[in-house]
Order: C-alpha cells, then sequence, then structure tokens
C-alpha cells in the first residue's frame, strides 16, 4: 500500500456504482472514483448524499453515494491480451498516457445480470468506470 498511487474498494452487483464506500464504518473513495482522480489528475470533493465535483465537473450522488452507470448496447469490450502485452508486441502508442486496467477476463470469472445481458465481473467494472468518466468529465 505504501508503493499504490491510491487504495479504493468495489463493491457492485448492478450499474448502480457507489463512487463512495463504507468500510469498517468509515466512508471511502470507490475503485471507480480512484481511477477517475488518476486519469485526470485531479481530487474529488465529495459531498456525501448529494454530489461529487471533480474541477468545473460535477455528478448527483443519491443516498448511498451512487451514480447509474449507462453500458453499452452489447457486450463487446475492446481490450489488450496481457499476453502479448508481457511479450512486447503491443505499439507503445496504443498504452502511452492512458490508464492501464489490469484484470482476469477468463471463463471462470463469475458473471452479473445486466440488461445487456451476463457481464463478467471485470468488463462490467470497466464498463461502468468509462460511463462515470464520461458523465463527469464530457
Amino acid at each position: 500500500m505504501a508503493n499504490a498511487h491510491d487504495v479504493g474498494f468495489v463493491d457492485f452487483s448492478s450499474t448502480q456504482v457507489p463512487l463512495v464506500e463504507n468500510y469498517q464504518d468509515r466512508p471511502v473513495k470507490s475503485l471507480v472514483l480512484c481511477c477517475i482522480e488518476l486519469a485526470t489528475g485531479k481530487r474529488a470533493i465529495i459531498e456525501p448524499g448529494q454530489k461529487l465535483t471533480l474541477g468545473a465537473h460535477e455528478l448527483r450522488l443519491d443516498a448511498r453515494n451512487c451514480v447509474q452507470a449507462k453500458l453499452p448496447l452489447k457486450d463487446d469490450l475492446a481490450y489488450i491480451p496481457f499476453q502479448r502485452f508481457l511479450a512486447g508486441d503491443i505499439p507503445a502508442n496504443l498504452i502511452q498516457g492512458k490508464v492501464v486496467i489490469v484484470g482476469y477476463d477468463g471463463p471462470k470469472m463469475h458473471s452479473i445480470s445486466t440488461p445487456i445481458g451476463q457481464v463478467r465481473a471485470h468488463r462490467l467494472f470497466v464498463y461502468e468506470l468509462q460511463s462515470i468518466y464520461e458523465q463527469l468529465c464530457n
């Protein structure tokens, strides 16, 4: 933890994405919020149960500090297989300046029921992260 950029928590089972969660009765940032702060280089200002402000942008939070994510029409996430990344055959311009998320996406990963069907957990996390980022930064 001492060498990590940040520490965030993930606890989701739907498209209601928590941006602040409770850990040992204390509010903590979710992994989604940590990723958005890292990608933008800005710290969020959180008013629990009301809103989250990031620079000039804000998102309304529900009473549970959640935001509704919008999923794509179908589960068609494009990604770079980790073994290709490790082999070094990925052009640098595909990853330079980007936040890289490493996650297992094999057939043994548990799936979550969504409006677009069963989606494996790490894929759902990426879709939700992208949706919240777009809502907050566009």
